[in-house]
């Protein structure tokens, strides 16, 4: 396995964006064709193991993306934690790389934007911090390292909430043990995948 150190110059940092990308294409590709079977019961798995991280924790304030096309599918989770009273917060994409976070007291009132990603249709923004991120992406690593969509929106956003314990979700095949990465990026703190939850490694 190739060690991968941070990049800095600006050489560099064009080699592991074109990485980056080569990456995000093939593991978008593994996690389209997981069965739907599969898919259903790493989703279930998942939910499960939040939910006890949500009762161990106590949370108060969640942000979550609201899952897409082949993502995992979280909604059982943030559902719980909306009959819990708890506050979700789920973002909306603006101009890069900026999220607005916005109040979402229900999973029914959701519009999908221009690139086809569910939204709340809630007006109403939230500036506070968090107790839980949950962190999408197409790939992670030992370290907690992610390759994401390419829009450096949650590095961006995560950098401003060291306050809040950031797990990334999703499917155990979307797991390395390494990958490449820049000085802005932000590792996650656990992930959850699947059935498995993973201690990350500093």
């Amino acid at each position: 396995m190739v060690a991968y150190p941070i990049f800095a110059t600006i050489h560099q940092m064009a080699e592991v964006i074109s990485l980056k990308e080569k990456i995000r294409i093939h593991y978008i590709s593994i996690r389209s064709k997981i069965p739907q079977e599969s898919r259903e019961r790493w989703s279930q798995e998942t939910c499960n193991l939040l939910i006890k991280t949500y009762l161990y924790r106590k949370i108060s304030v969640v942000h979550s993306f609201i899952p897409f096309g082949p993502e995992i599918n979280i909604l059982p989770f943030l559902q719980f934690c909306l009959d819990q009273d708890t506050k979700v917060v789920t973002p909306k994409v603006q101009k890069r790389p900026i999220l607005l976070h916005l109040t979402t007291p229900d999973l029914t009132h959701l519009a999908k934007n221009k690139f086809g990603i569910w939204e709340t249709t809630s007006s109403e923004i939230y500036t506070g911090c968090y107790d839980l991120i949950l962190v999408p992406g197409t790939v992670f690593d030992f370290q907690g390292y992610r390759v994401g969509y390419g829009g450096g929106y949650y590095d961006f956003f995560l950098a401003q909430h060291p306050e809040a314990l950031k797990i990334g979700v999703g499917f155990p095949l979307q797991l390395v043990k390494e990958l490449p990465h820049e000085v802005h990026d932000i590792p996650v703190d656990h992930l959850i995948l699947g059935d498995q939850t993973i201690e990350v490694k500093r």
